[in-house]
C-alpha cells in the first residue's frame, strides 16, 4: 500500500526545528550590573573567561562578583558579554541549552526557531538541510541529498514549515508539513522513483530544555495521496550530564487494520553552545536487528 510506504519514507526525510537558547544578549554593549534572574560571562582579550556578574560599572576598572571573590577588569580588556539565565549555571560551569531542540532525531518538536536564527543539518553525511525563524514561532526550511550520482536532479529534495504557539513556559504546541520528492532513490524507499512525498503532522511538547516529552500525529503523503490513518509520533529526550542527552523517537500506526507496526531509537546527543552530535538506532517492530541501524547527525546553530 503506497501510504504505508509513505510514512517509511517521511522517517527517511522528515526534518523539523527550535527553543528559546540560554544565550540572552551578547555584546560589550552590556556591560551593565544586571537583575538577579541572569548570570554574566565575560570573555576576555587574552583568551580567559570569567563567570559571575558586574557589581559597579560606573568607575574604572570595572568590580566583577565572581564564586571567588570580586575582580577588577578594566573595560578595554573585554572581548564580549554575555548573559544566561541563571539555572544555566551549575557548579560555577555553564550548561547550554540543547542547541538542536526543534528536533528528535529526523522528526519535529513543537519548538520553532526564534526569529533571526537558523541551524544547518547534515544527516549520514548525505542528507543535507537547514531551517531559519522568520517570525514569533514561525520556520522555514528544506534540503537535499548528496548523492553522486550521474544526474543530481535524482537526489532527494523537500522543503519545510512549522508554525507554533507557546501558551505556557512548559508546553509547546505547533502545525507543520513537509514536500519533496524522491529523485531516483523512490523504489529503494518502497516507492517510485520520482515520486512526491510528504507529511503534515500536529504536535506537541511538554516539559522543559532538559525533560520534555513530545506527542503527534502525522498524516503522510505519497504518490498524489494522503494518508486516511495517522502515523503517532511519540519521543522522549532528558538530560543525563552537563553535554549529554537521552533520546528516543518512535513511530506507530496499524495502517487500517487491528496489527501495530512501529519503527523506534534510541541514543544519545553530544552538545555544547552551538553544536550537537546525535548518534543512536534505529529498529523495527517486524524485523528487528540488534542493535538496530546506526544513525548519525551533526547540528550547528547560528
Amino acid at each position: 500500500m503506497r501510504i504505508r510506504r509513505g510514512w517509511w519514507v517521511l522517517a527517511a526525510l522528515l526534518i523539523g526545528v527550535s527553543a528559546q537558547p540560554a544565550l540572552v544578549q551578547k555584546g560589550a554593549q552590556y556591560i551593565r550590573v544586571p537583575d538577579s534572574s541572569v548570570v554574566q560571562v565575560v570573555k576576555l582579550t587574552d583568551g580567559s573567561t570569567l563567570v559571575g556578574r558586574f557589581q559597579d560599572v560606573a568607575s574604572e576598572p570595572l568590580q566583577f562578583q565572581t564564586e571567588g571573590g570580586v575582580i577588577s577588569i578594566r573595560r578595554i580588556s573585554i572581548r564580549e558579554v554575555r548573559e544566561v539565565r541563571r539555572a544555566a549555571v551549575r557548579g560555577g560551569k555553564i550548561w547550554h541549552d540543547d542547541p538542536n531542540p526543534t528536533r528528535l532525531y529526523f522528526g519535529p518538536t513543537a519548538r520553532s526557531l526564534p526569529k533571526g536564527q537558523a541551524d544547518f543539518s547534515n544527516t549520514y553525511l548525505f542528507l543535507l538541510s537547514g531551517a531559519a525563524g522568520v517570525g514569533s514561532n514561525i520556520q522555514i526550511g528544506g534540503g537535499f541529498s548528496v548523492v553522486p550520482t550521474d544526474d543530481f536532479s535524482e537526489n532527494i529534495f523537500f522543503l519545510t514549515a512549522k508554525a507554533g504557539i507557546r501558551p505556557s513556559p512548559y508546553v509547546n504546541l505547533a502545525v507543520g508539513g513537509l514536500l519533496g520528492q524522491v529523485g531516483g532513490f523512490g523504489s529503494d524507499l518502497g516507492g517510485n522513483d520520482g515520486e512526491g512525498v510528504g507529511a503534515f503532522y500536529g504536535v506537541g511538547t511538554f516539559g522543559t530544555e532538559d525533560h520534555a516529552f513530545t506527542a503527534g500525529a502525522i498524516f503522510p503523503y505519497a504518490a498524489g495521496d494522503l494518508g486516511d490513518d495517522p502515523v503517532i509520533l511519540a519521543g522522549a529526550e532528558t538530560r543525563l550530564a552537563r553535554n549529554i542527552k537521552f533520546v528516543t523517537e518512535n513511530y506507530f500506526t496499524t495502517g487500517g487494520g487491528s496489527d501495530v507496526e512501529g519503527i523506534f531509537s534510541y541514543g544519545v546527543r553530544l552538545f555544547g553552545e552551538k553544536m550537537s552530535v546525535s548518534l543512536a538506532f534505529w529498529n523495527s517492530t517486524e524485523d528487528q536487528i540488534f542493535p538496530g541501524l546506526p544513525y548519525v547527525d551533526f547540528v550547528i546553530r547560528f
